[in-house]
């Protein structure tokens, strides 16, 4: 977009002093000076690089020129510009000596977390992916969240290597037998309680029982990116920081849903281990917990979630 704004306005300037008698024209764009002037038969475009207070006479790296008719002979303009090209810079110096200018260029890094996404969930007695024997669950319990992804930094051309962080935010579900439910004990610890217990027998109908809470998560990520095919293929590993609000455990029997307890004693803050591998915009991933949900003396409670998500 550069190249071509530049090129417009010398190429307009040019054009426009092919018809004026012996007017010079200096325009000046950002660190670049360019002098258009008078030259008997034809008008030159000279270019200088404004570094350090010098002024610095690049020599073309191509050429255009146009011919006029016009009622005092033929008039020739010519245009030598020296612009960037690719990656790299074709300037030149004014002597013979070639001062060239290399740029990196580092590949962007492709969306290192998912924007949306749904998983299987479990509460884990500490073995990874296993459930626990203490919480009587079922296969129904899901996650769902999204992150807000931000690149920290990106080195590399063919492999690229990053770092990334972002905000997380998720809900999760996680549903008991319907004959359970999970409440604090005379103690103040989670546990473990039949349904009938909880109302001495007088419940009937029992669908559901579950435990809902919310997380807000803080991930650091170290990428591995290269491409496969014409699309960047995307290993991550890093671990977040969560934090666990509004858990409550609910119930639903005799046809209504009751809130079995809103002031479960479980820890806020944990610690995660996150692992990745994304490619065309659909990202495979598991979460495990490393730190304790609850801390109680009744059983460990380790979360493991593994799913599917999508950057847009």
């Amino acid at each position: 977009m550069k190249k071509l704004l530049l090129s417009a306005a010398v190429m307009l300037l040019s054009v426009a002093s092919a018809f004026a008698q012996g007017i010079d024209t200096t325009l000046v764009v950002k660190n670049h000076e360019i002098k258009i002037y008078d030259n008997d038969d034809r008008i030159d475009v000279k270019v200088y690089e404004l570094k350090d207070g010098e002024r610095i006479l690049q020599d073309p790296v191509y050429e255009s020129r146009y011919n006029f008719d016009g009622e005092e002979g033929d008039r020739t303009v010519t245009i030598k510009m020296p612009l960037k090209r690719g990656n790299g810079s074709m300037y030149r110096g004014g002597d013979d000596n070639v001062a060239k200018k290399s740029y990196r260029h580092h590949r962007r890094l492709a969306q290192p977390l998912p924007l949306l996404y749904f998983s299987y969930m479990n509460i884990g007695d500490g073995a990874f992916g296993e459930k626990s024997s203490a919480i009587p669950q079922r296969p129904v319990s899901f996650e769902w969240g999204m992150y807000c992804p931000v690149t920290i930094f990106t080195t590399g051309r063919t492999t690229v290597f990053g770092m990334a962080t972002g905000l997380g935010f998720s809900n999760s579900y996680n549903h008991f037998d319907t004959r359970y439910v999970m409440k604090n004990d005379v103690n103040g610890d989670v546990n473990i309680f039949t349904l009938e217990d909880y109302t001495d027998g007088k419940f009937v109908d029992a669908k559901k029982s579950y435990l809902r809470y919310w997380s807000f998560r803080l991930p650091l990520t170290m990428q591995l990116q290269w491409k496969v095919g014409r699309r960047p293929l995307t290993l991550s590993a890093g671990a977040e920081v969560e934090w666990r609000i509004g858990m409550r455990s609910f119930s639903k029997y005799d046809g209504e849903k009751h809130l079995i307890d809103r002031k479960l004693s479980y820890k806020p803050f944990g610690c995660n281990a996150l692992f990745q591998v994304g490619y065309a915009g659909v990202i495979l991933f598991t979460r495990f917990g490393l730190t304790d949900m609850f801390g109680s003396d009744a059983f460990n409670a380790n979360q493991f979630t593994a799913g599917i998500g999508f950057n847009f």
